[in-house]
């Protein structure tokens, strides 16, 4: 029996990657394109929504411990003299707050 289901805003190109940690009666996921999210897994409602910047398209996992919320961001590099993403650069390991994003 299906009990909900849900479907974040995303855009062109971006993709949810079939990876989620469970932590404390909700999922949280990630895009492509650095967003982040935490799903009610109760009701399917989402609970809070950020974006991370300059996210390279390898960006899709999230784990959960103690209350934090870790993924990687901020893969910059320079390509053609202009700063992008780039899966090459070095990125940051941040921490979000897993009741509030």
């Amino acid at each position: 029996e299906l009990v909900w289901t849900y479907a974040p805003e995303r855009e062109q190109g971006e993709e949810m990657p079939d990876t989620a940690s469970l932590y404390d009666g909700a999922v949280y996921c990630s895009t492509t394109h650095g967003r982040i999210f935490a799903v009610s897994m109760e009701t399917g409602k989402e609970l809070w929504k950020t974006k991370l910047e300059s996210c390279d398209g390898n960006n899709g996992w999230v784990n959960v411990f103690d209350g934090v919320v870790i993924t990687g961001s901020k893969a910059e590099g320079v390509r053609r003299g202009l700063p992008q993403p780039d899966k090459l650069a070095d990125q940051f390991v941040t921490g979000l707050n897993a009741s509030t994003g």
